[in-house]
């Protein structure tokens, strides 16, 4: 053989390694759990065209059960199709088993990141007194509040409050659909992609159903806020989403809140310094604060209403609520006027209502309208 023939033969089989290297990645951070797996065909062709999305959720090992039934749906509806392969990413704040990142990849042919939340963002701050704190946990207990002794939930509601974007998982995309375990997709999106609507529409908000949180769990949120615009004034702006949150300016706060985020929205100087705030507080862990409501409060104080947009299409439900587009038969596994008198209720959890309040319409004569509609199709 000559010396030509040995340069080729070598060349020809790097070659097919690199390739082989790109159609199957599989990285590990012993450290930090950081695990990426998956096919990585086009993927220079698939982010020079598409958003830059990717399906979020902080879950736990013993989760896996109802995560693959959310996953079920979001591939079945969505995620199935080649030019709508977004990947995930998943953390915890513990390490994932084996089983469960084996049951996670058979479950979908999109590239899937699996990432530890670290111990930092992560840990209740040391100089919180402990011992108060679950004197008032337990007067939300007596009270039925949801969550009231639990340590981790509120953890995990300040992690999703302002940690997760900053992610090292994370730190590449520019928007972040959060899941949840046992959640509900009904609906066929063949026509739509959230994520284009995200990027092509300039939103930094999107969502499809909007709770009302429990008042018992949030009574110095609004305050601290209201306290925050005054410390702040750099970044205080009369919004046109204020009204969503509040019920009068300077008088109250009407609980509602709202997710598909721009990430680069949520790691801004603005977002991060409100987030900051609120964590000096301790408010996340000496009341319930949500991360729900904390970012409700953010979007009615920093965004204008053409910066958020309402995912009507998508049909969902996370209980004991559920939203169902009106369709044509066929598209979505639900009946619209199930959710039509809850979703426009204005005293029940959903803040539909509110919503089309800001918007100029009559919240009344939209739902008979949509009622009409709903029995025709």
């Amino acid at each position: 053989m000559t010396a030509v023939s040995r340069y080729l033969l070598v060349a020809g089989i790097v070659a097919l390694l690199l390739n082989a290297l790109l159609l199957y990645r599989n990285t590990y951070d012993a450290k930090n759990q950081v695990i990426s797996a998956g096919s990585g065909a086009g993927v220079a062709n698939f982010w020079s065209q598409r958003p830059r999305g990717a399906f979020y959720a902080l879950v736990r090992n013993r989760e896996l059960g109802a995560l693959l039934e959310s996953m079920r749906d979001v591939e079945s509806t969505f995620n199935n199709r080649a030019d709508t392969r977004y990947p995930y990413v998943f953390l915890n704040d513990e390490p994932f088993t084996d089983r469960f990142m084996r049951y996670v990849r058979a479950a979908t042919k999109a590239d899937i990141h699996f990432g530890l939340v670290p111990a930092e963002e992560w840990d209740v701050p040391s100089s919180f007194n402990m011992t108060k704190a679950k004197e008032e946990w337990e007067k939300l207990a007596q009270q039925n509040v949801l969550y009231a002794r639990s340590k981790s939930y509120r953890q995990m509601c300040r992690y999703q409050s302002g940690f997760f974007m900053n992610h090292e998982l994370l730190r590449n995309f520019d928007y972040a659909w959060r899941i949840e375990p046992g959640v509900s997709y009904f609906c066929k999106m063949s026509d739509e992609d959230p994520f284009r609507v995200m990027r092509d529409g300039k939103k930094k908000y999107g969502w499809a159903i909007s709770l009302r949180e429990d008042p018992r769990t949030v009574p110095s949120l609004y305050k601290t806020a209201l306290q925050f615009r005054k410390e702040y004034p750099q970044y205080a702006r009369n919004t046109s989403m204020l009204p969503f949150s509040v019920r009068k300016f300077n008088q109250g706060y009407n609980m509602c809140h709202f997710e598909i985020t721009d990430l680069n929205w949520l790691r801004s100087e603005e977002y991060q310094a409100y987030f900051q705030y609120l964590s000096k507080t301790n408010g996340f862990f000496s009341e319930r604060w949500g991360d729900a409501p904390v970012r409700s409060l953010a979007v009615s104080l920093f965004l204008e209403k053409d910066e958020v947009h309402y995912f009507n299409e998508i049909g969902y439900r996370h209980p004991p609520i559920q939203h169902c587009p009106i369709a044509k038969p066929g598209k979505c596994a639900c009946v619209p006027d199930d959710s039509l008198s809850e979703e426009y209720s204005p005293s029940r959890l959903n803040c539909l209502f509110k919503w089309e309040q800001i918007h100029g319409k009559d919240p009344d004569m939209e739902y008979e309208r949509l009622r009409v509609l709903a029995l025709e199709t």
